[in-house]
């Protein structure tokens, strides 16, 4: 499923990590883009710490 978050704060991040971790592709739309990389590396620490 394709999934667009909008808002690049804590929640929608986390969110973000979440969906991608279940197979999703998922865009974040944010007011402030250049402080994001095109794409996002969650590492196992940050996916251990998200809820299924």
């Amino acid at each position: 499923m394709k999934i667009c978050i909008a808002g690049g704060g804590n929640l929608g991040t986390s969110m973000a990590v979440d969906f991608a971790a279940k197979g999703h592709s998922v865009n974040i739309l944010t007011s402030r883009p250049q402080d994001w990389q095109k794409h996002i590396v969650a590492d196992e620490m940050i996916r251990g710490g998200v809820s299924s």
